[in-house]
C-alpha cells in the first residue's frame, strides 16, 4: 500500500495542520470534506483541493484522514459508502483506538490511527519533529510509518500501548502544563514585578525543559523541595494559604509530586523530603 493522494475530514485546528504538512510532504490533497461550508472551502482553498460537505461526501484518494472530535468520528460512519474496498481510513485522537473505526472493516476498509503529539495551535510547523503514535491493520502499519517520517516525525508502535493513559500523559505535557503556567503567570502580576510575566517565565520554563532533556528529570529539579528545606516550603505554603488561597489545592499536589522527585535524586534528603510530602498531604503546616 502507497499513500499517495489523501482527503482531510474536517476544518479545525488538526485539518489545519495537518493538511498543509501532507501536502508539503508530496501528498496530493484531493478533497477537504466538513459540515459547514466556510470552513470547508478555506481549508480546501488553501490546499488547492475540491470543498465537499458532508451529505455529497465520496472517497476517492489512497487515504482518509478523519481529523475530527473523538464523538464526530462515529457520527461520520453514517455517511461513508457502504463499499470501501480496500480504502485506507485513519483517524487521528489521541485518546480513541481503533475500535471505532471497527464497523468500517465489515465494509472493506483498511483503519489506522496515526495521532501527532504536538501542540497544533501553532500549525504545521509544529508537526515537525514531533512523535506520531501509530496503530493499523495489515501493510498501513509501515505506510504511516514512512509517512511520519517523511513529515519529519519519530513514528512509534501504539498497538500494545493503553490509549486512555497514553492520551493522559499528553493532556499532562500540554494543556495542564499550561494551567501550571498560568498559575504562574497570575501569580507574576498579583507580585508587581515591573517586566511582563511572559518575558520573565518563559525562559525559566524553556530552561527546565531543556534541563530535562539534557539532563534528566532528578537533576533538572531544583529549588526547596530538592534540597529538603522544609522551613522554605512551610514559608510558601503560608504565602499560599494566607495571599492565595485558590491555589492551594494546586501548590500541595504539585509539592507532593516534587517530592516523589527529590526523593529519586542521589544523596537526597529523603527524611527531609518525606517530612514535606507528609504536611503536603495531610493537609497541615509544617509544625
Amino acid at each position: 500500500m502507497e499513500i499517495r493522494s489523501c482527503t482531510i475530514v474536517g476544518s479545525g485546528l488538526m485539518a489545519r495542520a495537518l493538511g498543509p504538512a501532507l501536502r508539503h510532504a508530496g501528498l496530493t490533497v484531493v478533497s477537504v470534506i466538513g459540515r459547514r461550508s466556510g470552513p470547508t472551502e478555506a481549508l480546501a482553498g488553501l490546499l488547492d483541493a475540491e470543498p465537499v460537505l458532508l451529505p455529497d461526501i465520496r472517497l476517492t484518494s489512497d487515504c482518509t484522514f478523519l481529523c475530527l472530535p473523538d464523538r464526530g468520528i462515529e457520527e461520520l460512519i453514517g455517511f461513508l459508502p457502504e463499499r470501501l474496498e480496500e480504502r485506507a481510513i485513519v483517524h487521528t485522537s489521541g485518546a480513541l483506538p481503533l475500535a471505532p473505526l471497527a464497523p468500517l472493516r465489515q465494509r472493506g476498509a483498511v483503519v489506522g490511527k496515526l495521532h501527532p503529539l504536538a501542540s497544533l495551535a501553532g500549525g504545521a510547523q509544529r508537526l515537525r519533529g514531533c512523535a506520531w503514535g501509530i496503530e493499523a491493520d495489515g501493510d498501513l502499519t509501515d505506510e504511516l510509518r514512512r509517512l511520519a517520517e517523511r513529515l519529519g516525525g519519530l513514528p512509534f508502535d501504539l498497538q500494545h500501548t493503553d490509549a486512555a493513559l497514553y492520551h493522559l500523559s499528553a493532556v499532562f505535557a500540554s494543556n495542564y502544563l499550561l494551567a501550571v503556567v498560568e498559575a504562574a503567570r497570575q501569580l507574576w502580576e498579583e507580585s508587581g514585578a515591573p517586566l511582563p510575566a511572559a518575558e520573565a517565565l518563559l525562559p525559566l520554563a524553556r530552561g527546565v525543559l531543556d534541563n530535562w532533556q539534557e539532563l534528566g528529570i532528578e537533576a533538572a529539579l531544583t529549588g526547596p523541595i530538592a534540597r529538603g528545606e522544609d522551613e522554605a516550603v512551610a514559608r510558601q505554603l503560608r504565602t499560599v494559604v494566607e495571599e492565595v488561597p485558590r491555589l492551594e489545592s494546586l501548590y500541595r499536589d504539585l509539592g507532593i509530586a516534587a517530592a516523589s522527585i527529590a526523593a529519586r535524586i542521589p544523596d537526597a534528603k529523603g527524611e527531609r523530603i518525606a517530612q514535606i510530602a507528609r504536611f503536603l498531604a495531610k493537609n497541615q503546616m509544617v509544625d
